[in-house]
């Protein structure tokens, strides 16, 4: 650290950042009040398998080739694949 009341603030608030005055389950229970999610909420963040098919409707809908309800319907067969797929395993 390049200052030592740089160095004194940074440890200050890093004490009050890693602390708390509640318990787990009193948190646990507000979230749950506040947010009302599933028992295990997913989301959509980050990359889902591209089939080859997929890939080359994607590039014809950008072309212009291809509709946009023609790209959701091959959209659709893949995501319809994929989850036939994982729940017969």
């Amino acid at each position: 650290m390049r200052s030592r009341l740089t160095g004194r603030r940074l440890a200050s608030q890093l004490t009050s950042w890693f602390s708390t005055t509640s318990s787990c389950g009193s948190r646990s229970a507000r979230q749950a009040a506040l947010l009302q999610l599933p028992p295990y909420p997913t989301t959509t963040i980050g990359s889902f398998p591209q089939t080859p098919e997929l890939r080359r409707a994607r590039k014809l809908f950008k072309e212009g080739e291809l509709t946009a309800a023609d790209y959701d319907t091959a959209d659709a067969r893949r995501r319809s694949r994929a989850a036939c797929t994982r729940h017969s395993s």
